[in-house]
């Protein structure tokens, strides 16, 4: 599966504040058909909703999370902006972002197909305000 988990750990709004920024990257490029790019975002709703991971994500300092999408050096999209994570509601609602961001289906240049750039999508999830 191409949820390229890029878990760029970036300068996230506050991460002084947060034990772990966590920035989640899904491919959505022209090599991912619809069922797959569901299978990405609805397995990582529900791995977040997940009793040891919300265990996790919850003990200690607050985590950070963000999510985007990517294909090429043009085209990237937030998918759930940064959130500060100190609740199971702030983790299921963020989930809830992840699971029901549509697949984007252009961009200024046009469709969002035929490219793969996994260094632009690296390169986006590094930028300030991803």
């Amino acid at each position: 599966m191409r949820l390229a988990a890029l878990l760029a750990l970036v300068a996230a709004p506050a991460a002084g504040d947060c034990r772990l920024a966590l920035a989640l990257a899904f491919d959505v490029s022209a090599s991912v058909d619809s069922r797959e790019y569901r299978l990405m975002r609805e397995g990582t709703a529900a791995a977040l909703r997940d009793p040891a991971v919300q265990a996790a994500a919850l003990s200690g300092q607050p985590v950070a999370l963000a999510g985007y999408v990517w294909a090429g050096a043009r085209e990237q999209a937030v998918s759930a902006d940064w959130a500060m994570i100190d609740s199971a509601t702030d983790l299921a609602e963020f989930a809830d972002r992840i699971a029901g961001f549509p697949r984007p289906r252009g961009d200024p240049l046009g469709v969002w197909t035929n490219r793969t750039g996994v260094g632009a999508a690296l390169a986006a999830g590094g930028r300030p305000g991803l």
